[in-house]
């Protein structure tokens, strides 16, 4: 199993049962996010489906930004990643895909959906400016 396929496992695991540790999704991350959301809601459990996963992709797209940026500042084998940011490229193209179902089926097109629509062509632009510049 590819780091396309983990990641995309772990962020559906993460909106059914929420996120308990470190790792793939930065807890900080999760938490300032959950924040938002728990504006609307009294716990993570009373958040719709199709909210969740706007909650676990918004999260992920935050750590992520973070990992390209430490990647970018501390010069990593940047040459190295470029399978790995195309594994992600691959990733957010398939989760903005699953976030547009998601409103079509529950016909909710929110702030959070726009907001997270918004985030994933940022995060697909960047990822797509660094393999082009590897």
């Amino acid at each position: 199993m590819g780091i396309k396929e983990q990641y995309y496992n772990f962020i559906w695991d993460c909106v059914r049962n929420g996120l308990n540790n470190d790792g793939i999704i930065s807890l900080k991350r999760y938490d300032q996010v959950l924040n938002n959301f728990l504006k609307a809601y009294k716990s993570f459990s009373e958040i719709p489906v199709y909210a969740r996963f706007y909650l676990i992709v918004q999260s992920f797209i935050f750590t992520t930004i973070d990992q390209i940026i430490d990647i970018l500042i501390n010069e990593y084998g940047i040459k190295d990643m470029e399978g790995y940011f195309q594994e992600l490229l691959d990733l957010f193209s398939d989760l903005r895909r699953d976030i547009v179902q998601e409103a079509k089926e529950y016909n909710v097109y929110d702030d959070n959906y726009k907001k997270t629509l918004i985030l994933i062509d940022i995060i697909r632009t960047l990822i797509e400016r660094l393999i082009k510049n590897i």
